[in-house]
């Protein structure tokens, strides 16, 4: 089992999602998609004169933005949503989908939110997705946000603080670069672990 923990409006999620369920289509295993909101380091401007903590953060982001749209490239996917969107009640609705149900409309909402077709941040658009996938509309209340939250902090207490992470045979993986280490695991440490 790949426990993969994702937030919408990360773009290095959305290229995890891919290679992931490849993998598990290969190894004949399952995957749990959990949602965690993550705050975006990317969108926060840096004050004038920019300290060099700032600068230095700066770098790091432009990089991760260079290495999405090089994977991006590769996977022939766009990245024209928007970090910065609130993706809670697109993570929410998640939530209340189980199995093939969720792993379609995480899929779906990806897609449509980086092809720019969908914003996370719009209940109402939320909603129109998730109706395809559930007969019953999303009761948005405090119980189902709470869910969120416990999810949450659950992770957290297994050791994540980032997205994309998985989650396999009580180790965890924070990034995609993982997935060659991960497969070696499942499949039962044959041969040389990859290095």
């Amino acid at each position: 089992m790949i426990r993969l923990v994702f937030d919408f409006t990360s773009a290095q999620s959305y290229l995890a999602l891919k290679p992931a369920l490849e993998l598990v289509e290969s190894l004949d295993t399952n995957i749990e998609l959990l949602p965690y909101r993550v705050s975006s380091s990317e969108t926060k401007k840096p004050s004038t004169p920019a300290s060099v903590a700032e600068r230095h953060q700066q770098i790091r982001n432009d990089y991760r933005r260079m290495d999405a749209a090089r994977y991006a490239r590769i996977q022939n996917v766009k990245l024209e949503g928007d970090p910065a969107a609130d993706s809670t009640d697109a993570l929410i609705a998640t939530l209340l989908l189980e199995g093939e149900n969720r792993q379609q409309f995480v899929t779906r909402t990806f897609r449509d939110f980086w092809d720019g077709k969908l914003d996370v941040s719009e209940r109402d658009e939320v909603q129109r997705v998730f109706d395809d996938y559930s007969p019953q509309p999303i009761d948005w209340n405090e119980t189902t946000a709470q869910s969120l939250t416990d999810l949450r902090n659950q992770l957290e207490e297994e050791g994540v603080f980032s997205v994309p992470t998985y989650l396999v045979e009580g180790e965890l993986f924070q990034g995609r670069q993982h997935l060659p280490m991960i497969k070696w695991l499942l499949n039962d440490r044959k041969g040389t672990p990859p290095l």
